[in-house]
């Protein structure tokens, strides 16, 4: 037996795995007049881990397209390991999503995780108990972790209650979240708004939108003043410092 043929053959096997995790995947969460324009699509080699999951994933989009929610995207610096999914609640996506590999997605039972629409992540763990939600085109980096609940409850003795019970999280819309930012239970952040690289994010934030915030150094910095180039022109064009029609260019952003 040639290598040529068992590399055409090696090649073969890896391609009927992906079309077949690519039909069962949405024909298995979706219902069939969705399912039909396979809108989830499990990317070549990396694969999906979603053994015994009861749970439910809604699109609630006016548009349903061939391959607009893309799992197991292979970033440049990450191995080929696939994505960890178990959901036993409620996952909704709000339109088109871009979920690397290597993110790991936990969504418990009676628990809601929304993905707005446009939303991308990168080595992300996201575990849900409760409810979290995501708004639209926010971006998140490598590392960065989710999670709405302690998962050990402590009692109050004297109040005769339950001190530490789990709350639910609400990014907003056009957020970015850098490198390995730890958001707890209770937060909620702005639209518009610029999460420093190691920052714990676990409350409201009343702030204006267009804020960036760091806390990495323990030391919270709240400024003001501040939008991501969601359109990347910057490093595309290779231009200067300088925004020419800047009035007309920041109104597309916000």
């Amino acid at each position: 037996m040639s290598k040529d043929f068992i590399h055409k053959l090696r090649c073969f096997r890896h391609y009927f795995w992906y079309l077949y995790q690519i039909i069962y995947f949405n024909f298995h969460y979706l219902p069939f007049h969705q399912a039909k324009h396979l809108p989830i699509w499990v990317k070549f080699r990396n694969g999906v881990r979603h053994k015994f999951n009861t749970g439910t994933i809604k699109i609630e989009s006016e548009t349903i397209s061939f391959g607009m929610i893309e799992l197991g995207v292979l970033q440049y610096y990450e191995e080929k390991e696939g994505i960890f999914f178990a959901n036993y609640g409620t996952l909704i996506f709000k339109g088109a999503a871009h979920i690397s590999n290597g993110c790991d997605i936990q969504v418990y039972d009676h628990a809601k995780l929304i993905i707005g629409d446009g939303v991308g992540m990168s080595k992300t763990k996201i575990t849900c108990a409760k409810e979290i939600e995501i708004g639209r085109d926010t971006f998140i980096g490598v590392g960065t972790k989710f999670i709405d609940s302690d998962f050990h409850p402590i009692i109050d003795i004297f109040g005769k209650c339950y001190l530490n019970p789990s709350q639910s999280i609400r990014i907003g819309e056009y957020n970015w979240l850098g490198a390995d930012v730890l958001v707890t239970k209770g937060a909620r952040t702005p639209n518009h708004c610029i999460i420093s690289a190691r920052s714990v994010i676990n409350k409201k934030y009343k702030i204006p939108e267009c804020t960036i915030i760091n806390n990495a150094t323990g030391q919270e910095v709240i400024m003001e003043g501040y939008i991501r180039d969601r359109n990347i022109t910057y490093l595309k064009r290779g231009a200067s410092r300088k925004i020419e029609d800047f009035d007309n260019y920041i109104k597309t952003l916000i």
